[in-house]
C-alpha cells in the first residue's frame, strides 16, 4: 500500500498489492469518495509521486513492481458504469526492463523525476521528454554505488542537482546529477520503504531493524544528530515510512511492522513522541503528511488508507 496527498490536500492516491490505482476525495459524500479508479499493472503499486503543477495539475504518477512508471491525468478518463468515479486515463508509461521500481521523487519543480529499485540503478528522467538524462549504476570495483535494492528517493529542495538514495546496503548514497557517480556516502540506516527524507539541512531516515530506527542526520558532515526514541516496545519496531511534515517542520511522522503503529514525534520536544495511533493486526507500509495543514494519512497491510486530524 502506497498513499500519497494532491498538492491541494483534497485527494488522497492509493495504490495497491493487486495494481488497483485509486483517488479518492478526502472532503466528498461518503459514498462518494473514490473520484478515480484503474489497473495499473496485475503487479504491486510500490510508490506514488503527484507531479508539481508548474505546467499541469491532476498528474500522478505511479511506480510498480513490474518495472513500469505510469501517468496518469486524474481528471481525465471516462465515467464509470454507476458514474461515481472516472475510469483512468493512462498518458505514458516508461518500462525499465529487469527492474522493479520502488521508489519516485520529482524535483520541486517538477522538471525531472528519479527512480530506484530491485536493480541497484538509480535513473533521472527529463519530464517534458520523458527521456533518460542520466543513470546512476550499482557499485562495482571501479566505481561507488548501491550494493543492494533501494527503496527510498529524495531530491534535496534547496540544491536542484542533489538527491539521495537508500536501500538494503545500510548506505545513504548523495548523488550529484552532473556527475555519473555517488559523491558523498553516509553509512548506517537499512532502509526498506519510503523512510528517507530532507528539510533544511538534516536527513530523516527509518530503518527496519530493532536498534536505531529513527534517526536525523547533518547533511553537511554525515553524522548523526539523534536517536529518536519511539518508546514502549521499540525491539519490536521495524520502520518502512518516515517524513518531516510539510506544514510544520518540526513534526516527524513514522510508521512501522512489529508495534504496527504510527507515531509523531515533535522536534521542539525534543522529539518527544505525541501522537500515536495503534491497534493494527499488519504493519503501516506508507504515511504522509498533508502539504497545508497537520493533518496526515496512512495505509498498510490491512489495505486501508486513514486519514487523521492532528490537533495539537
Amino acid at each position: 500500500m502506497a498513499c500519497r496527498f494532491d498538492f491541494e490536500d483534497k485527494t488522497i492516491a492509493a495504490g495497491c498489492a493487486d495494481g488497483m490505482l485509486k483517488v479518492i476525495d478526502v472532503v466528498g459524500p461518503p459514498n462518494q469518495r473514490t473520484v478515480f479508479a484503474a489497473m495499473a499493472t496485475p503487479m504491486p503499486i510500490t510508490c506514488l509521486r503527484w507531479r508539481p503543477a508548474t505546467r499541469a495539475k491532476n498528474l500522478l504518477v505511479s511506480g510498480c513492481a513490474d518495472g513500469s512508471i505510469s501517468y496518469w491525468h486524474i481528471t481525465s478518463g471516462i465515467l464509470s458504469p454507476t458514474h461515481l468515479h472516472t475510469v483512468g486515463k493512462m498518458l505514458h508509461r516508461i518500462i525499465e526492463h529487469d527492474n522493479h521500481v520502488f521508489a519516485l521523487d520529482f524535483r520541486p519543480d517538477g522538471e525531472f523525476l528519479a527512480s530506484a529499485g530491485k536493480d541497484f540503478k538509480v535513473r533521472v528522467y527529463d519530464d517534458n521528454t520523458k527521456s533518460l538524462v542520466v543513470t546512476f549504476n550499482a557499485a562495482a570495483w571501479y566505481q561507488t554505488g548501491h550494493s543492494n535494492r533501494v527503496f527510498s528517493i529524495k531530491f534535496v529542495n534547496d540544491d536542484p542537482n542533489i538527491l539521495l538514495t537508500g536501500g538494503w546496503d545500510n548506505t545513504i548514497r548523495v548523488w550529484d546529477i552532473r556527475e555519473s557517480t555517488s559523491v558523498r556516502a553516509i553509512y548506517g540506516p537499512t532502509i526498506s520503504g519510503d523512510s528517507l527524507d530532507y528539510s533544511q539541512g538534516t536527513i530523516l531516515t527509518g530503518s527496519y531493524r530493532n536498534k536505531d530506527q529513527l534517526q536525523l542526520w547533518d547533511f553537511g558532515t554525515g553524522k548523526v544528530i539523534q536517536n529518536i526514541d519511539w518508546g514502549g516496545n521499540s525491539e519490536q519496531v521495524y520502520i518502512y515510512a518516515a517524513q518531516f511534515s510539510k506544514f510544520v517542520p518540526h513534526y516527524i511522522i513514522a510508521g512501522c511492522s512489529g508495534a504496527n503503529q504510527v507515531r509523531i514525534f515533535d522536534r521542539s520536544q525534543r522529539n518527544k513522541a505525541v501522537y500515536c495511533v495503534e491497534g493494527f493486526n499488519k504493519g503501516v507500509y506508507s504515511v504522509d503528511f498533508c502539504n497545508n495543514s497537520n493533518n496526515f494519512s496512512f495505509g498498510g497491510g490491512d489495505a486501508s488508507v486513514y486519514f487523521m486530524d492532528l490537533t495539537m
